[in-house]
């Protein structure tokens, strides 16, 4: 699986996810919940293929979009997973993001089926859904 592949689900619209301009770049949010996906800009190697996608996640509950990905630009401080996300996005700044927000009614359901498939494509989960 690669984000080529993501079309399908409708993640199509890429945009770069920079920390410096988040102000600016959180306009452009839906305060609605969904599922997302970081990406870089290239592919690396994973056991098994290639891939370029970093994450996968989703917003449920209150918590939309708007709010999730302000929690990685400014992780409170016992968010330890947003803070290792904002840590990962810090050194890698050519990270981009998209997302769905229509479509589905159980976005963790539809989280944890990208999830499946990717493992099955590659043997593993993507490197920021891995803890540690």
């Amino acid at each position: 699986m690669n984000s080529k592949g993501l079309s399908k689900y409708g993640l199509i619209n890429w945009l770069s996810f920079d920390l410096d301009k988040f102000e600016h770049f959180r306009e452009q949010l839906p305060k609605k919940c969904g599922v997302y996906v970081f990406r870089y800009y290239c592919s690396f190697r994973r056991l098994r293929g290639k891939s370029d996608i970093l994450y996968i996640g989703s917003s449920i509950g209150e918590m939309g979009l708007r709010v999730r990905f302000r929690s990685y630009a400014k992780p409170g401080v016992t968010q330890e997973t947003s803070k290792r996300i904002n840590r990962l996005l810090k050194r890698y700044p050519k990270t981009q993001i998209a997302f769905v927000t229509k479509g589905k009614k159980d976005w963790r359901k539809f989280e944890s089926s990208l999830l499946e498939i990717y493992a099955s494509d590659h043997d593993e989960l993507p490197p920021w859904n891995r803890k540690g």
